[in-house]
């Protein structure tokens, strides 16, 4: 069954429960790295398990990007997101330390 877009995720955060599932070492590192130039964490789209999306944004340039499975970052102006509160700066920053801490611990192991 397919769902409209906005209903797809339903009873699913932005982040999946396990995000070190779906985001190697390679975006790991990029994610690092570009945190200091103000890019954050939004979501991880599943739609496709083989090769999930991991898309961040930057508040002050109002722009998105795709962070790529070897760490880079690829700006896309097409891309389209759901409007909701996942924006607000403490929640982006939240999802981004988030997913950081729980690789970091997976890793550690």
């Amino acid at each position: 069954k397919v769902f409209p877009m906005e209903n797809r995720r339903i009873g699913e955060g932005p982040i999946p429960p396990i995000p070190e599932l779906y985001i190697n070492k390679h975006q790991v590192h990029g994610l690092t790295i570009l945190r200091k130039f103000g890019w954050k964490l939004v979501c991880i789209r599943r739609s496709d398990d083989i090769n999930p999306s991991v898309i961040l944004k930057n508040k002050a340039e109002d722009a998105l990007g795709i962070l790529e499975t070897d760490g880079t970052l690829r700006i896309n102006i097409d891309l389209e997101i759901r409007k909701a509160s996942i924006f607000e700066p403490s929640s982006v920053d939240s999802n981004t330390d988030y997913l950081l801490s729980r690789y970091t611990e997976s890793n550690v192991k």
